[in-house]
């Protein structure tokens, strides 16, 4: 168990600094997403973690308290690092000019939040 408490932390660490490699930085602000009643919830906590994003420095759950049942106490891969990889490394097939390239991601990331077509102004700028 000794060995596994102090795996977790370092596993975060290391993905942190994986995402610099990547070219991601710090998202200082990612940590002020989740609502603090939330970071209480050990299912919201085990399927979001603590963060939308491994490149916050939201190291530990301070919030959670002994009686929540909350067990993942650091941060993991979230939500905006799988959004940002892709924005930055996703191949599009087709050669599109720039306003239909930025037609196309925010076509990706409204799916990816499940939000229909039909949602968007008939123009985006």
């Amino acid at each position: 168990m000794f060995l596994l408490s102090r795996r977790r932390p370092l596993n975060s660490v290391i993905a942190h600094e994986v995402g610099h490699t990547l070219g991601l930085q710090h998202n200082m602000i990612a940590s002020s997403a989740y609502p603090l009643d939330s970071l209480r919830s050990p299912t919201f906590t085990s399927t979001h973690g603590l963060s939308p994003s491994i490149m916050d420095y939201a190291w530990g759950n301070y919030i959670a308290q002994p009686g929540d049942g909350v067990t993942n106490f650091y941060t993991k891969i979230g939500e905006y690092d799988y959004w940002a990889i892709e924005y930055g490394y996703r191949s599009i097939a087709e050669n599109l000019d720039p306003h239909e390239e930025k037609k196309y991601f925010i076509g990706v990331f409204l799916k990816k939040l499940q939000i229909t077509i039909s949602c968007l102004p008939a123009s985006i700028p």
